[in-house]
């Protein structure tokens, strides 16, 4: 909510600018958000089923995956970066892809921005998500005992918690 009531109207105009000026910058990505026919990829899964946007994540595999059979594939989970206030999955797909290209299988996973959420939120949220891949990850030609987590600028620093 940046209508001022959530937090201070100085602050939600500081996150609103902050946000457009990201998204100017990311729009000149949107042309190459191409999928490779080597990449199948599963999107929009609520790791949290409340509907809101900031709960979804995304699992890239090799085409192959599941012809190749059992649960090999390592798997990398990505933290999209923002500076805790804007970004969302689908900015880092072409990362997720190369990743998935190259054999691995990634989960790309959104969480809710700032003023949405704190930072406590946030690493509930990928707490969240990490119970969703406890849960899930065996339905995937995957192996749970080889996951590498990753991310970029904001996303990295939740990585760290």
């Amino acid at each position: 909510d940046l209508s001022g009531t959530a937090c201070p109207p100085d602050i939600a105009d500081i996150i609103l600018r902050t946000r457009l000026a990201f998204a100017s910058g990311d729009m000149s990505r949107v042309p190459y958000w191409r999928m490779p026919e080597e990449v199948d990829a599963i999107t929009d899964i609520p790791y949290i089923d409340d509907g809101v946007r900031g709960h979804l994540l995304d699992v890239y595999l090799p085409h192959d995956a599941v012809v190749r059979g059992g649960h090999s594939l390592p798997v990398f989970v990505d933290i999209h970066g923002g500076g805790f206030v804007y970004g969302y999955k689908e900015l880092n797909r072409n990362f997720c892809v190369q990743l998935a290209d190259r054999g691995f299988a990634v989960v790309s996973l959104n969480y809710r921005p700032a003023p949405q959420t704190d930072f406590i939120g946030q690493l509930r949220d990928i707490a969240a998500a990490f119970s969703w891949m406890d849960a899930h990850l065996a339905d995937y030609p995957v192996d749970a005992r080889r996951v590498f987590l990753t991310g970029d600028s904001a996303g990295g620093t939740l990585a760290l918690y």
